[in-house]
Formats: C-alpha cells, structure tokens, sequence
C-alpha cells in the first residue's frame, strides 16, 4: 500500500506547487492589471495554503482510487486515462462547489491545475501490481 500513496504524494505536490504559478501566468497574460497589483511570491503563498487545506480529501480519495485501479486488470495506458479523468474531476467538482457559476476564472484554475495534474499523471511511474 505504499506505492500509491507516494505516486499520489507526488503528483498531489506537484500539483499544488505549480498551480499557482501558472494561474499566475495566465493572468498575467490576460489582466495586465493583475501582474503590476500582485506579486508572485505572495500570490503563490497565500493560494499555497488554502490548496493544501482544501485539496487534502482529493488527495486521500485519489490516492485510495490509485490503489483500487491498479487492482484492475487494464494496460496502464487505460488505468492513466481513468486516472485522469479522476484527477481533473477532483479538480473541477471542488472549484465549482466553492463557487456555484462557471465563469472564466474556473476555466483558468481548471487549466492551471488540470494541466499539471495530468502530465503528473502521465509522466510519473504507477508501479503495476501482478
């Protein structure tokens, strides 16, 4: 049972490391307002401590769903697909329980973290069980 745990550690760290850098740059990109009113380091700081607060359940349920779906008899490239269906779901279902309406701040969050948490996904090794 550890191995699921630290594929899930790293990709939930990753994750939540590089979110708020990309959310960052992407409004930068798009808000010029944004990038001269934040800085980075404190934007990346405070968003840091509410992911890690909020995104724990995620991490105990994905982790467990890691587990569970290395018990399945598919190639890997189909437990990764489930996987990511299931880590962008775990991504998508809190920020729009935060916030009931889709507005163009969840597709930026969406794509920050969802793009991070399916290369994750994808580039770390899930040890296969026999």
């Amino acid at each position: 049972m550890k191995w699921p745990i630290i594929y899930s550690l790293k990709v939930w760290l990753i994750t939540i490391l590089l979110g708020p850098v990309i959310y960052y740059s992407i409004q930068a990109f798009t808000d010029p307002v944004f990038r001269h009113h934040t800085n980075l380091v404190d934007f990346t700081t405070e968003v840091l401590k509410y992911s890690i607060i909020f995104s724990l359940p995620s991490l105990i349920l994905f982790s467990l769903l890691v587990f569970l779906i290395n018990l399945l008899n598919y190639s890997m490239w189909v437990k990764k697909l489930i996987l990511t269906i299931i880590g962008v779901l775990l991504i998508v279902l809190p920020l729009h329980a935060i916030k009931s309406y889709w507005g163009p701040w969840i597709i930026q969050w969406t794509i920050a973290y969802g793009s991070i948490i399916i290369t994750c996904i994808w580039s770390f090794k899930l040890t296969q069980t026999s």
